[in-house]
């Protein structure tokens, strides 16, 4: 089976593959994945270092989705040909937001 470009797929949910502070900026995957593999005492370096707590980058359900997602998403929807929405949950904000860009 061939896998699906990271270019064409759309994360409203976020992913588990990036990390991110809590506020929202990103936070390298690398040192993220290292302080996490180390321990919490590296997680609580890495968040000093930063100045903000680290988390995976998934949006959690009270969450809202980021403007920036909105539109790309509106921006995708509109020259795609085929739009597939999977995820376990797929939040109703997130279907909102799928069903507008249509």
């Amino acid at each position: 089976s061939r896998a699906v470009p990271a270019a064409k797929v759309a994360a409203l949910n976020g992913s588990v593959a990036t990390a991110r502070t809590a506020s929202g900026d990103p936070v390298p995957l690398g040192r993220f994945q290292m302080a996490v593999s180390e321990g919490g005492a590296a997680v609580s370096r890495l968040e000093k270092t930063l100045g903000a707590r680290v988390r995976p980058g998934v949006r959690f359900p009270d969450e809202p989705i980021p403007e920036d997602l909105r539109q790309a998403t509106r921006a995708d929807a509109a020259v795609c040909d085929l739009l597939i929405a999977v995820g376990a949950p797929v939040y109703e904000d997130t279907r909102q937001v799928l069903l507008d860009a249509l």
